[in-house]
């Protein structure tokens, strides 16, 4: 009911993450959107780690790209348009190896755009996410951050940088 609510209101975008109720987010949005997946912009997140399994946590390229293909099986679709690094706070964290996986999943078609998600840390994140030549960044942004973070979002605006923010 709320989604068709949404669809008759002209809402495209859905935002998700594989760690939202422990994938069962992304199952919902990929049940709700099968019959129209391309009607859609579908951005998702990894990057939290899933239980004790070493080989499930970190930013290492084998669990990255195991991420990107259980994201993609949950949401049962071949591909989604932004996938984010989820929830960082340092520019430490957008490493040459997550770099990396990003780009051949873009090569492999199954992201449009490579991005990261940040609540915390915009000084230090955007910036970096500027010089690695990320497609896209998702802020926190409200009306009591306007002062400290407009340079931030114009220096996004001025390298080509998509911003989407919640």
């Amino acid at each position: 009911k709320i989604f068709n609510r949404y669809l008759e209101e002209g809402g495209n975008f859905i935002d998700t993450a594989d760690s939202y109720s422990g994938g069962e987010s992304e199952r919902i949005v990929g049940r709700l959107i099968s019959a129209c997946r391309d009607d859609f912009v579908l951005a998702t997140k990894f990057g939290n780690a899933w239980g004790d399994d070493p080989n499930r946590r970190g930013l290492s390229r084998k669990w990255i790209m195991r991420a990107i293909d259980d994201s993609l099986g949950r949401l049962n679709t071949d591909y989604v348009d932004i996938w984010y690094l989820h929830g960082k706070k340092a520019a430490a964290e957008i490493t040459d190896e997550l770099l990396d996986a990003q780009r051949v999943a873009k090569e492999q078609g199954k992201i449009r755009f490579a991005g990261v998600s940040l609540h915390a840390g915009h000084e230090e994140v955007i910036p970096a996410a500027i010089e690695k030549k990320m497609d896209v960044v998702l802020v926190t942004y409200n009306f009591t951050m306007a002062d400290r973070n407009d340079a931030l979002m114009k220096s996004l605006h001025d390298a080509g940088v998509g911003v989407v923010a919640m």
